[in-house]
């Protein structure tokens, strides 16, 4: 696949190179449109290896507001999106919070760029509730499943941000209810309403795979 190489502006003295492949490019006018009308946010589904992280990294990077984004991924990959965000900055570097460990609160009530925690925090500790997030993004999305209560947690992340986004390789390939429930937590009406996946037919379905 045909790379595109390009420069960041980040200050008078200093432009960053970064590579990009065409799919992540074209991918930030499809993620920009999911944030325009009645759209609460989108799935990215990228195969393994396509670098989702970095076109996520990038989307959220360029269309940086005052407001912190929020991150949650399993614990295994911290450290790949703390990395990826950081690259993408060579003059001044952005403050971003693990927000792991046993003292993950002692500057949580600092101004953050971005905050990034895991699956288990995301649903249990109610200090992440004390800030609004412009974005939430939500890594290996096919983790939200089943009907418990780390799943309604993470759904009602919804109620502290403006938009949400689904990250995975293989959100399709689960059962109707396991997507309804991606779909809940981004909260795109109709597309949020367990009415709508119980009466929605295999086409209506299928549209909505090829528009979310």
């Amino acid at each position: 696949m045909k790379s595109i190489f390009f420069y960041i502006y980040v200050s008078r003295q200093t432009m960053v190179k970064l590579e990009l492949y065409s799919h992540q490019i074209s991918a930030q006018a499809f993620l920009a449109s999911k944030e325009q009308g009645k759209y609460k946010g989108c799935f990215l589904s990228d195969e393994p290896g396509m670098g989702k992280t970095l076109t996520m990294a990038y989307f959220l990077k360029t269309n940086k507001t005052k407001m912190p984004d929020m991150i949650i991924c399993p614990c295994s990959v911290i450290k790949t999106w703390e990395r990826e965000i950081y690259r993408l900055y060579e003059d001044k570097k952005p403050r971003v919070l693990v927000y792991h460990g046993d003292k993950r609160k002692e500057r949580f009530d600092e101004d953050w760029e971005y905050i990034i925690t895991t699956y288990q925090l995301a649903s249990t500790d109610v200090c992440l509730r004390r800030k609004r997030y412009k974005r939430i993004v939500v890594d290996e999305s096919h983790m939200i499943r089943n009907r418990c209560k780390r799943t309604r947690n993470i759904i009602s992340l919804n109620e502290i941000s403006d938009f949400r986004f689904c990250l995975s390789a293989t959100p399709f390939n689960n059962r109707k209810n396991d997507l309804m429930l991606q779909a809940m937590f981004i909260g795109t009406c109709p597309y949020n309403e367990k009415d709508w996946w119980k009466n929605a037919t295999l086409t209506q379905v299928n549209e909505w795979r090829q528009n979310n």
